[in-house]
């Protein structure tokens, strides 16, 4: 049996998240398989005044470094010229990894980062925010609270999904990242 291959890659998605355009593929791999988000900061070690009122909650964002690999299509004919691939956006998909963990909304970054064919760029995308942090989600996670899930862990799996767009033949396609993120309140 013979199979033959042919054209200059057509788009599409490879497998493991990466995507195939027109003159090379793109992968993109965090710099870690698990990120521990804290959601608050104690002024004073654990104890008795451990939750006092310097306390800080919604500390700093916590992101984690991708490397976005671009690999030159291979045998592409001499007349077509290789290209780099504007990544664009990126989504942050939570998806929660139990019964605990309440649903959190996707967040949306606009990005604008150029991947030249044959090179690896790292990108800092922003996992938990401030924002997130001190929401009515993540807030009452903290051991200073009152309510039920004070002291408890919430556990995602992440999906970072990237979109680019190869510059010279303006092929659009989608290629993702995935992690694990526990949200708790980490001892300080």
């Amino acid at each position: 049996m013979i199979v033959s291959f042919s054209g200059c890659g057509g788009g599409g998605s490879v497998g493991g998240g990466g995507a195939v355009y027109d003159t090379v593929t793109l992968r993109a791999e965090p710099s870690a398989n698990t990120l521990d988000s804290d959601v608050r900061t104690h002024s004073e070690p654990a104890g008795p005044t451990y939750c006092g009122a310097t306390d800080s909650l919604g500390v700093a964002s916590d992101s984690v470094d991708v490397v976005i690999t671009s690999q030159v299509i291979p045998n592409l004919p001499s007349s077509i010229t290789t290209s780099a691939v504007h990544v664009s956006k990126v989504t942050v998909k939570f998806s929660p990894s139990n019964a605990l963990s309440p649903a959190i909304p996707d967040i949306s970054q606009t990005l604008s980062v150029f991947v030249d064919p044959g090179t690896a760029v790292t990108v800092p995308i922003r996992i938990a925010d401030t924002d997130l942090k001190q929401s009515a989600i993540l807030s009452e996670l903290s051991d200073c609270g009152t309510g039920p899930n004070a002291g408890a862990t919430y556990e995602y799996f992440v999906t970072l999904k990237f979109e680019g767009t190869e510059v010279n033949s303006e092929d659009p396609e989608n290629f993702e990242a995935t992690l694990n993120v526990r949200f708790a309140d980490f001892t300080d």
